[in-house]
């Protein structure tokens, strides 16, 4: 049994009502047959809503719109054409166009510049109001100067959203990886310097080893790079073992301090990079002390510490837009290489060596150095530089080492290379530096 107020009444005599009747009309008669009993299901009492058989919108009645006063409706001079406000219209004056404060005068991205009054030529005439509930000033912008401002907007917005990545890049690269290797790098170089002052006997005087630490001989039985034992009795493991010695505890802390401040190097790149280029970086230097200071005896991670500094330069060249202040840095780091540099010139330092690990560790670098990006993918040219920075610093090493056992004067085809290591003020400053 279906309901009635879903359906309208059945009766044979009813007619469909026009449209613009009113919604509601007396309770009509009930159906003399259909199986509805008005005892068992009593309809409302007095008017009721006027149903369809079916819900439609379009067929629903509804009220007669009233039409305006003459006075009330504006003029229009053609279809095309704004509505034009007159003076007067049916003997009654017309209240001025209202104007009030701009609606965007408290957004600080307010893109807007002019303003137009609703009222004044518009399709909306206010009549004897003074003061309207809501703002009536339209934005407007002319001669398309807003398209220029709302692509700055969103220019700084892209640029604000791109600084958030970079920082949120960095941070998330920071936190990477654990600087498992120089970690263990540092903790080896302490424990060999306890074994080799230990090894000594003690200290030396300040007058056989100014950086407080063993002497010569105990080094060389430890690792420390001898050109002869390399050459004559192909311990070639020498090339590799004075990263891990130092001549002293001054020595060995200077280096230390520096190289602490790399494990965020490592955090970035991880142990298997910065690995790979600390001890490439470490045998680079130590040939290149061999080559030209074949007489010295050697200690010391400087060559394999300005690898990470190469390292540094690479990785802020190939991340340029992830860096802050990209140009501070490299200002920065240019001046500590040039100090550290300046002050390997004095006696007793190895300028060779950090020479020789700066330019290892730069090529090595552009071969295992990527892009912190996100979904960053080695290009062709990043490719083509490192399949080039390989052949080269497999040229180099190789040649380093086929000079070094074929006895290739190098020192006397560039005689002015001497100067890298040692400056000659006079009174013999650099006699035992050759």
């Amino acid at each position: 049994m279906s309901n009635h107020y879903n359906h309208r009444w059945l009766g044979d005599a009813e007619e469909q009502r026009p449209l613009h009747q009113p919604y509601l009309h007396q309770q009509p008669p009930p159906p003399s047959s259909g199986g509805y009993s008005q005892a068992s299901h009593p309809g409302p009492v007095g008017p009721i809503p006027y149903y369809t058989g079916t819900p439609d919108y379009y067929n629903a009645p509804r009220r007669p719109s009233p039409e305006l006063p003459p006075h009330l409706l504006p003029a229009v001079s053609s279809p095309s054409s704004s509505f034009s406000a007159s003076s007067t219209s049916g003997g009654r004056p017309v209240t001025p166009p209202v104007s009030a404060p701009s609606a965007y005068a408290h957004n600080p991205d307010d893109l807007f510049r002019t303003t137009t009054t609703a009222g004044g030529g518009g399709s909306y005439h206010p009549q004897q109001q003074q003061h309207l509930p809501f703002n009536t000033r339209v934005p407007v912008e002319a001669d398309g100067a807003a398209y220029e401002r709302v692509d700055q907007w969103h220019q700084t917005r892209l640029r604000n959203a791109r600084v958030v990545e970079q920082q949120r890049t960095i941070q998330e690269s920071n936190h990477k990886h654990f600087p498992f290797f120089l970690l263990l790098a540092s903790i080896a170089q302490c424990v060999l310097m306890g074994v080799a002052i230990w090894k000594n006997g003690g200290f030396e005087p300040i007058s056989v080893n100014p950086f407080f630490g063993p002497d010569a001989e105990t080094l060389i039985a430890l690792g420390a790079k001898d050109v002869p034992k390399i050459v004559e009795d192909y311990e070639v493991w020498r090339f590799f073992t004075p990263i891990f010695l130092h001549a002293g505890l001054i020595h060995l802390a200077l280096n230390l301090i520096f190289q602490l401040q790399c494990f965020m190097l490592e955090r970035q790149m991880g142990f298997v990079r910065v690995g790979l280029v600390y001890i490439v970086s470490g045998f680079g230097g130590n040939l290149a002390s061999s080559l030209f200071l074949p007489r010295l005896i050697s200690v010391g991670a400087s060559g394999a510490l300005f690898g990470l500094v190469g390292m540094i330069f690479v990785v802020i060249f190939r991340n340029w837009s992830l860096v802050v202040s990209p140009c501070r840095n490299l200002v920065v780091l240019c001046i500590m290489v040039a100090i550290s540099l300046f002050l390997g010139l004095l006696p007793n330092v190895d300028n060779f060596a950090h020479v020789g690990g700066l330019v290892t560790g730069l090529v090595a670098s552009l071969i295992v150095v990527p892009s912190l990006k996100h979904g960053a993918k080695a290009g062709p040219f990043r490719l083509l530089v490192a399949s080039v920075a390989l052949l080269v610093l497999a040229a180099g090493l190789g040649l380093g080492v086929y000079a070094l056992f074929e006895d290739v004067p190098l020192r006397e085809w560039c005689s002015f290379c001497s100067l890298i290591n040692c400056v000659d003020f006079g009174q013999d400053w650099c006699v035992d530096q050759t």
